[in-house]
């Protein structure tokens, strides 16, 4: 890319001794030598603000960067350079902040230096500001002022000193005491023609990348061997039992660089060859390990006696030392050769629920001298359960999911329940289900739960020792409700042998049917009657006695079968027949019977009937069945001392007959 190509050009043959001076300073030098932190800086041509200041704005840039390339605080770019990037894509150069950030920012460059001049009689008047690409913001907005050419050249130069104390204080400000401190704790370890380096940032310090230089005496001249981003460099190849001597510093990607670190010295020698970790796999708050020794012959001729097993949080370390494992530690006898246990195992524990953490092993012999690392080694704890849902609105059952959990040694599943979400919840499963295909583990719980109650549920997982983790987060779910109680049951009373009963539908859209349970009498037990499809809300109760009095009550059934309480219950007669006549009296004369009664109380009285009761019937006496007077006269015949038994029955409009009335007994004469 052409922006990383634009810095580091040769400045003369004055510029290239001080470089090869100083190159010296840093490869013979037996001390701590600080870099210095070059700017990387671009001056925007100076605008001008009127006529008079024509040709000052070109003069002004290029006084200014002459001087700020006399500093080695600076390295500043060429103007052909930048003016071929500008042209090249469409940028132009003005003393506005955006512009200078985004071409900043594409360039690589620190600072971004804009201005213009104006010319007042014979005063020429220089306005900077100095714009900060890395925190988008000006540093410095000043100006200054010479009167006359003569005097130009030395406001340049305070200028320039203006620039160098606010590039000091930005970067003081941006990198809190200015230097970036040196890696600590460096620790070494020789190996068979290698030497590995592994280190720490101070508090406070989060370095970018770490130089590694090397020599093969403490005194130095030191090479730069290496580069990296992590907290760690393994030198390969090097010759046995010799002993190499390092240093290491920080950088950041701004330039700023530390000091070095002191001498390290670590010699190269004979040791076991390092182990291969085979499995890294989760546990409760644990992960087990199974390795093995490396299948390659190691020319240490030393026996092999232990273990160690290193530990970090983050990948690129610090590794730490975990445990030292001897062969009692591993179930093996102390007498037997470890390097021909094919097969190891170990627990690490006392972990975290789900903690990542990564793994390096290493053997060593008698002499106690350590290998490699082996190949580092990502394992993880059997985590808290995660993705748990709780799915409701079913009748008397939640449906539980949670994400399955990926151990061979994973056992199962624990459910706990309870009705509050911070209650002391019980353990309703078990759930053993091992490790499953399934990415999702589905329970669903039908134990004795209630209508429209919440219900909370945790989960966790257990290994095969019955640890278990700590419970998931709660979640909660509502079974379905019963239906409401129907509710406007009414009946329309007096009709004849029939009640017609209506009510309102139920507010549920999944009502399927109403159920009517009817009382016979004011004592009796409810039975049920009829059971109507959930569309209606009407039902006549047909073929009733007349005049009792029936209790009614519904029930709604959704689709689920679940049945809601009782309606409120009511009470409806039938219309009652009419009241039998009474005071009937009779007589007879002249070859007639004549009957008399009370006249009728009844509002609807239609009329009566008149009927003749012997031994085997009774029959309606013909032509007296729509009697309306409360009397009558009929002929019959009836020999002296024969007797006839008569009744009156009253009929309502509706066709309802009272009951015969008292008989009446008439003698002929």
């Amino acid at each position: 890319m052409r922006d990383l190509r634009l810095f580091g050009k040769k400045k003369g043959k004055k510029a290239a001794l001080f470089s090869g001076l100083l190159l010296l300073v840093v490869f013979f030098t037996p001390h701590a030598v600080h870099a210095v932190m070059q700017a990387k800086t671009a001056i925007f041509n100076f605008g001008v603000l009127n006529m008079e200041a024509s040709g000052y704005g070109t003069a002004v840039t290029n006084m200014l960067g002459d001087s700020l390339k006399t500093s080695l605080n600076y390295d500043v770019l060429d103007r052909k350079d930048l003016e071929a990037f500008l042209n090249l894509n469409d940028y132009r150069q003005d003393d506005k902040v955006e512009n200078a950030v985004n071409i900043g920012t594409r360039l690589g460059l620190n600072i971004v230096i804009v201005g213009n001049v104006e010319k007042k009689g014979s005063w020429i008047i220089v306005n900077c500001r100095v714009v900060s690409v890395e925190q988008k913001k000006i540093i410095l907005n000043t100006r200054v002022g010479a009167q006359g050419d003569a005097g130009l050249s030395v406001e340049i130069r305070k200028l320039t000193g203006l620039i160098n104390e606010a590039v000091a204080k930005h970067t003081l400000s941006a990198e809190g005491d200015g230097q970036l401190k040196a890696p600590v704790n460096v620790q070494k370890r020789p190996g068979n023609r290698q030497i590995y380096l592994s280190w720490e940032d101070p508090p406070d310090t989060n370095a970018d990348g770490y130089d590694i230089f090397r020599s093969n005496a403490a005194a130095g001249p030191f090479a730069k061997i290496g580069q990296v981003n992590q907290r760690e460099y393994l030198d390969k190849d090097l010759e046995k039992s010799v002993t190499y001597y390092y240093k290491i510093k920080s950088f950041k990607t701004t330039g700023l660089q530390s000091g070095f670190t002191g001498v390290i010295a670590a010699e190269t020698a004979l040791t076991p060859n390092p182990p291969v970790i085979l499995r890294a796999e989760a546990r409760v708050r644990s992960v087990q390990l199974t390795w093995s020794p490396s299948p390659i012959a190691s020319e240490d001729p030393l026996m092999l006696m232990g273990y160690k097993l290193f530990r970090a949080r983050q990948e690129q370390g610090p590794f730490r030392e975990a445990a030292d494992l001897k062969g009692a530690d591993l179930g093996v006898s102390n007498s037997a050769p470890l390097d021909k246990i094919l097969r190891v195992t170990y627990v690490d524990k006392n972990l975290e629920d789900g903690q990542e953490v990564y793994y390096r092993l290493a053997g060593y012999n008698e002499k106690k001298m350590e290998s490699g690392f082996s190949s580092m080694v990502k394992g993880a704890a059997i985590p808290v359960i995660g993705g748990l849902s709780a799915r409701g609105g079913m009748v008397r059952e939640i449906r539980l999911a949670w994400n399955a959990i990926d151990s061979p040694y994973l056992k199962g599943y624990n459910i706990y329940r309870h009705t509050q979400i911070d209650g002391n919840y019980a353990r309703i499963k078990q759930l053993e289900t091992g490790r499953g295909p399934e990415p999702k583990v589905q329970y669903t719980d039908r134990d004795g739960l209630g209508d429209n109650l919440r219900y909370y549920y945790r989960v966790t997982a257990y290994d095969d020792t019955e640890q278990q983790t700590a419970p998931s987060t709660a979640v909660s779910a509502v079974t379905k409700p019963r239906p409401v109680k129907p509710a406007g049951l009414q009946g329309e009373p007096l009709k004849i042998k029939s009640v017609p009963l209506s009510w309102q539908a139920n507010p549920e859209k999944d009502i399927v049917a109403y159920h009517i349970y009817r009382q016979d009498g004011t004592t009796g037990r409810f039975s049920a009657i009829a059971k109507v499809q959930g569309a209606d809300t009407r039902y006549q109760d047909k073929d009733l006695k007349d005049g009792i009095s029936h209790g009614y009550k519904i029930q709604a059934e959704d689709q689920d079968g679940v049945l809601s309480d009782f309606s409120e219950e009511i009470r409806v007669s039938t219309k009652p027949r009419p009241k039998s006549p009474e005071g009937l009296t009779g007589d007879y004369r002249n070859g007639a019977v004549e009957l008399t009664w009370k006249p009728a109380g009844e509002a609807d009285f239609a009329y009566c009937k008149i009927y003749e009761k012997s031994f085997w019937q009774t029959e309606v006496v013909p032509g007296l069945d729509r009697v309306t007077a409360p009397s009558v006269t009929f002929k019959t015949t009836l020999d002296k001392g024969k007797k006839k038994t008569y009744v009156v029955t009253a009929v309502d409009r509706d066709g309802l007959e009272s009951d015969h009335s008292l008989e009446i007994i008439v003698t002929g004469n």
